[in-house]
């Protein structure tokens, strides 16, 4: 049996399924043949999008770089963080004294950062390790300035 898969189509996709059945049958007159049409149906999400994009300050487990607000500032920061990038804009706003991006605000007297100064560089982390070795990458590569870790991710490539 050979079978044609066709997208339903209503009372027009029938009457061109009624109009095939009847040429073939009239076409093949060998009995070992048979053809058999089915309707398949379409996901709508198939035809567009339907998800909602999500805001950059829902986004989670991603990796993101803080531009210093201040246009005559050039100092940078690359995070990760497996919560929402609101939570980190708070703790990098002030919640958190230790964060180096508020301790230079502090410093220079730059406005504190908000959502507009975090661009998200890397996202759709599925596990906690792989997120942390993209940020080493990400700061052995770009060098923010604001950075001051000394120790990155390790990676085993091989066990002994």
């Amino acid at each position: 049996t050979k079978k044609l898969y066709l997208p339903y189509q209503g009372k027009k996709g029938e009457t061109l399924v009624r109009s095939l059945n009847k040429t073939l049958k009239s076409v093949i007159v060998n009995d070992q043949i048979k053809t058999q049409m089915i309707f398949k149906s379409q996901r709508l999400s198939s035809m567009f999008n339907i998800k909602d994009k999500t805001k950059k300050e829902h986004e989670n487990n991603v990796v993101y770089k803080i531009n210093c607000p201040d246009e005559n500032c050039t100092e940078t920061y690359i995070g990760e963080t497996e919560r929402r990038v609101f939570e980190r804009v708070l703790d990098h706003s002030g919640r958190d004294k230790n964060s180096t991006v508020f301790k230079h605000s502090m410093l220079s007297g730059h406005k504190p950062i908000t959502i507009d100064d975090v661009e998200l560089i890397a996202k759709g982390f599925k596990r906690n390790d792989t997120r942390e070795i993209t940020e080493s990458f990400l700061i052995i590569e770009q060098k923010p300035t604001l950075n001051i870790q000394n120790l990155f991710k390790t990676i085993q490539l091989f066990t002994t």
